[in-house]
């Protein structure tokens, strides 16, 4: 019997939610976030529409959306999340430090205490160590976001 993981998600605004897995076996992307302070839910949600048309994937199949801790109050991260009905897992820099990335980022460490944001999140919160997309940048409106998505081969959302 697979052991089944159990977590609380926590997001302002949005009512606090237990899970331990999915009923739905169709959500199994998770989509790690990085961005700016202040950016806006339509700024994020182009940029994931962008690489999920680009890769030719389904939005249906995101599980959620997984962070660096500092961006659990970033309004437009979480008008998205609410407004899609999205989990918002955040993760603390020292976790996300422990994840080896191809392409880690001395500016991003310097700011938020590690070296990746979206390509490490995504990779905690799917459970895997092999991302579907690496990391897309984006520079939208003057706002930038960083998107990466993780496959899952569990129901974790």
């Amino acid at each position: 019997m697979e052991r089944r993981l159990k977590s609380r998600l926590t997001c302002p605004g949005i009512p606090l939610q237990t899970w331990d897995g999915c009923n739905d076996a169709n959500k199994y992307l998770w989509v790690g976030i990085g961005c700016q302070r202040g950016v806006s839910k339509l700024v994020i949600q182009q940029a994931i529409e962008s690489v999920f048309t680009d890769r030719d994937l389904d939005l249906a199949t995101i599980a959620g959306i997984a962070t660096v801790d500092r961006k659990a109050n970033e309004v437009g991260l979480l008008d998205y999340c609410r407004e899609s009905g999205l989990f918002l897992k955040t993760y603390r820099p020292e976790r996300l430090n422990s994840v080896v990335v191809d392409r880690p980022s001395r500016l991003v460490s310097e700011l938020v205490g590690t070296a990746s944001v979206a390509e490490a999140a995504a990779l905690c919160a799917a459970q895997t160590e092999i991302l579907l997309v690496p990391k897309q940048k984006f520079r939208i409106a003057g706002n930038g976001v960083t998107v990466a998505i993780a496959q899952s081969d569990r129901n974790l959302a």
